[in-house]
């Protein structure tokens, strides 16, 4: 574990969880640094913390200000665009990343090894974010209520083998099932649009299960499968029944309100646990 005083770099997408992490780290009294970039992270996540803006591509303007501060230390966290290669802004570090990576040839997650392994190289550590919030990882068992039905629960393992079909091809962390039929699985568009875009196409108007877990490939420190209070938003207005989660490679931003959201709305929360020795 990561001293709680020790100086932290934050690379902020958008959504709660960098949030979460400067809120942590200053009730800790940690110092915290965040890169914000440009287009990417909301202007509001940096308003009352020390940040500079970086634009995507500019590697070596990272290194500089994390360097400045005397961060060891950096984490990864919130939502980033896939951005197109017209809209990079590269510096000579991104230049020769990208370089190395063949920026179109691979998915995400080979991306985002890559750039770990960049970061690494010169000397940092990237931690999860789990190291500074304690509590995002969900156990195993029903957190809700509510339970899945029977035929839910096949449509959860169906779902499951599925992702797990398709896991080295590095498509996407999420499958939607419905009365054993495959709903939609997550592309390049994200969990959000693949709820609303299965909705116009579902068997029956209610129903549904939304299944979420790791690739077998899958970066744990930068990109691990996640829910919070808006992804049950979303769902509820789909009228799905429920969501899937694999069990400590995954996480739920917010645990104790979207616990209390799950069942103010009927919905259940389901956590799995996969067995890794099958993968």
């Amino acid at each position: 574990m990561v001293h709680n005083q020790q100086p932290l770099g934050l690379i902020a997408g958008s959504g709660d969880l960098p949030c979460l992490i400067i809120d942590k780290c200053q009730t800790q009294n940690r110092p915290i640094f965040v890169a914000a970039i440009e287009n990417q992270t909301p202007p509001e996540t940096v308003k009352n913390v020390d940040h500079a803006w970086i634009k995507m591509g500019q590697f070596g303007l990272f290194i500089k200000e994390f360097q400045q501060r005397q961060i060891k230390n950096i984490v990864f966290a919130g939502s980033i665009k896939r951005p197109n290669l017209n809209n990079i802004s590269l510096d000579w570090e991104g230049i020769k990343l990208l370089g190395s990576i063949g920026y179109k040839a691979l998915g995400d997650d080979a991306i985002l090894t890559i750039i770990t392994d960049f970061f690494e190289s010169k000397g940092f550590r990237v931690i999860a974010p789990g190291e500074i919030l304690q509590d995002l990882h969900p156990q195993k068992g029903l957190l809700t209520l509510k339970s899945p039905s029977v035929e839910e629960l096949d449509d959860i393992y169906k779902g499951i083998n599925i992702l797990d079909l398709i896991a080295d091809a590095d498509v996407g962390q999420a499958i939607i099932m419905q009365m054993g039929q495959v709903l939609g699985i997550e592309a390049i568009e994200g969990t959000e649009a693949l709820i609303y875009r299965v909705n116009s196409y579902k068997l029956a108007k209610t129903g549904g299960v939304l299944i979420k877990m790791s690739k077998s490939q899958q970066n744990l420190k930068v990109d691990l499968p996640t829910i919070g209070v808006n992804t049950l938003k979303q769902i509820h207005a789909s009228n799905l029944n429920g969501i899937a989660i694999e069990a400590t490679r995954s996480q739920i931003i917010d645990q104790e309100n979207v616990i209390r959201l799950a069942n103010e709305l009927g919905l259940f929360i389901y956590v799995f646990e996969k067995d890794l020795s099958s993968s």
